[in-house]
């Protein structure tokens, strides 16, 4: 859909222009609201990418996890079948760079999570809308992982990547929360 293409890339180029010193500032912001959230306190597993460097970064997120005992888990994608397979993880060592320099699990079949095992997912996106829906980097992974799930979905956002309504597709599922660096919505 080409009307999503320009916003994916709009949105992209907004993000990358943000200072270190904003980015940081919000980041923390995010993180406060989140780590006091019911929907952070109940959640015993998370599901979480590692981030890219324009996107908000999740390493901090992921170390509050661990510090509170929480397991975590990140996604492999496998890019023919267009599908992920979370992996419970316990360091930042336990990860390989793929294709375009992300960072995923290695395999590890006992560490494998049903996605029914996995309380909250922390869906990435790059625009979101007031109902949640999001246009993430245009893969269709989770929406396709999520179809089926019924834990608690979030995303990650400014309050500039909110929008009032993004174009959708029959399949496009929305987040249940958006966590900005102003609060929830």
């Amino acid at each position: 859909m080409l009307e999503k293409e320009m916003l994916r890339k709009e949105a992209k180029q907004r993000l990358a222009q943000i200072t270190e010193l904003d980015r940081a500032s919000i980041e923390k912001n995010m993180l406060h609201h989140l780590l006091h959230s019911e929907i952070w306190n109940k959640a015993n597993r998370i599901a979480i990418t590692i981030s890219q460097p324009y996107e908000w970064s999740t390493k901090e997120i992921i170390r509050a996890a661990w510090e509170q005992g929480k397991k975590v888990c990140i996604p492999k994608c496998y890019p023919v079948k267009k599908e992920m397979i979370f992996y419970d993880f316990s360091s930042f060592k336990e990860l390989e760079s793929v294709y375009f320099n992300l960072y995923e699990p290695i395999p590890n079949t006992d560490l494998k999570q049903d996605k029914n095992d996995i309380d909250l997912i922390i869906v990435p996106g790059i625009l979101f809308d007031l109902e949640g829906y999001r246009i993430g980097h245009g893969g269709g992974y989770y929406d396709r992982y999520l179809k089926g799930y019924h834990g608690d979905t979030l995303s990650l956002a400014s309050t500039f990547q909110v929008i009032k309504e993004i174009p959708r597709e029959h399949f496009d599922i929305a987040v249940q929360v958006i966590v900005t660096e102003e609060g929830f919505l």
